[in-house]
């Protein structure tokens, strides 16, 4: 293979490596605040989109199931982190 393919090669595995690095330090973060990945993207998702939003809009804008999001709400919930009107 020519020189152009290895750098890409070599560069497509340092980014995954540093993705990787990034993902578990956000991870271990956010379990030290006792906020779990999943809760976090509905929160954040929840603060985006203002305080009256549905969890089905939630659910719609993030691709996981009413269901889920639900079950996420109500741990963020119990946890003080949001409040159901």
């Amino acid at each position: 293979m020519n020189d152009d393919g290895e750098y890409k090669k070599f560069i497509g595995g340092w980014l995954r490596s540093v993705s990787n690095k990034v993902s578990r330090s956000f991870t271990r973060k956010l379990e030290r605040s006792g906020v779990t990945v999943a809760e976090w993207v509905v929160l954040r998702m929840m603060h985006e989109c203002g305080p009256t939003v549905s969890p089905s809009e939630v659910a719609k804008r993030t691709g996981l199931t009413r269901g889920a999001v639900s079950k996420l709400v109500e741990r963020a919930t119990k946890k003080d982190l949001v409040t159901r009107s």
